[in-house]
């Protein structure tokens, strides 16, 4: 299935520094963010949504914040997903958006993700 390079720029031109929660950009500052945590006692929840989200995804999230130390939520458009690769293009890419509801909500980081990291 194609993956258009404007999607992958967006990607890379995402402003993490707007944001106080830390925007974690590969598996291994994942992996390091959570061990952090763990050593510090906290306990972990982790909010998987394909982005574009909504009351429903912010509703997950909000429980997650409630039980756990720290709320972990990933955006990542999968391509596997979509069978008809139109859908895929012209699904939603609102992560400044889904960062500003993820933040209101208490997440305390995201991992943001593209193919080329999941792949």
């Amino acid at each position: 299935m194609p993956f258009r390079l404007q999607n992958i720029l967006s990607v890379r031109t995402f402003s993490r520094n707007r944001f106080k929660m830390k925007i974690l950009q590969s598996i291994h500052e994942v992996k390091d963010f959570v061990k952090l945590q763990r050593s510090e006692g906290k306990t972990i929840g982790f909010v998987p949504t394909m982005g574009a989200l909504h009351e429903g995804h912010i509703s997950l999230v909000q429980q997650a914040v409630k039980a756990c130390d720290i709320c972990v939520v990933s955006v990542f458009v999968n391509p596997t997903q979509f069978n008809d690769p139109k859908d895929l293009e012209t699904y939603p890419r609102t992560l400044e958006a889904d960062c500003e509801l993820l933040e209101k909500a208490g997440v305390k980081a995201v991992r943001k993700g593209c193919v080329l990291a999941f792949g």
